[in-house]
């Protein structure tokens, strides 16, 4: 455990970093509830209606090229801007993105994306109902989005960005390494900057195991 001083609402205090495992030791070793925020779930029907995710896709050959289908083009530039209104479909190396509509830009590698987003990277996906996304990078961000990462984790949230290989920030969501729909233990969050097999760091957070919540800690 590390020590380090910093600040939360403009007040200094004490927090402290951990690995996610440890984290979960802490929590299950509790031994009495504090008031957690919030009494219902406002993902009940989200994590209700989401199934077990598992990977159909095959992976696109690696190479330079970017890859753009759609039924119904819109308009296109050459080396400006590319755009579809149907069953959009976008390949770049091992990245897979499918969308209702969707919008590539040339010069930034950016695809601008609507309804029913769909982002494969490797064994890990994320979805949504827009968002962006920068190929080269590898990087983006959509909104009511869930994402299943290698490789058991999976996040629901009002949005989720991400802003590298594998580090993720989460805004009003839930976190969790047990299956969904009916996760054996989740956390229940405001904010988070999750990177996977290494730290999570929290604010606002509900410990629960199944649906009740069993420990509160502003972060």
């Amino acid at each position: 455990v590390i020590p380090r001083l910093g600040r939360f609402n403009g007040v200094g205090l004490r927090t402290w970093s951990m690995p996610i495992a440890a984290i979960l030791l802490l929590f299950a070793a509790a031994l009495s509830a504090q008031e957690p925020f919030g009494t219902t779930d406002p993902f009940a029907s989200r994590m209700k209606a989401k199934s077990n995710f598992q990977i159909k896709f095959k992976v696109p050959e690696r190479g330079g090229e970017v890859h753009l289908s759609t039924r119904q083009p819109v308009r296109y530039e050459k080396d400006v801007f590319w755009e579809g209104s149907e069953d959009v479909e976008i390949e770049y190396q091992d990245v897979k993105i499918r969308a209702d509509k969707g919008r590539y830009d040339f010069a930034t590698k950016t695809a601008t994306l609507e309804g029913n987003v769909i982002i494969d990277q490797g064994p890990s996906r994320m979805a949504g109902s827009r968002g962006t996304f920068q190929l080269e990078e590898k990087t983006g961000r959509l909104e009511d989005a869930s994402a299943d990462l290698a490789p058991t984790y999976h996040i629901i949230a009002e949005w989720i960005e991400k802003i590298a290989e594998a580090t993720y920030r989460v805004h009003h969501g839930i976190f969790t390494a047990c299956d969904v729909p009916d996760p054996a233990w989740s956390f229940y969050l405001s904010e988070a900057t999750v990177t996977l097999d290494d730290y999570a760091h929290m604010k606002d957070v509900s410990f629960r195991i199944g649906t009740v919540p069993l420990l509160y800690s502003p972060y």
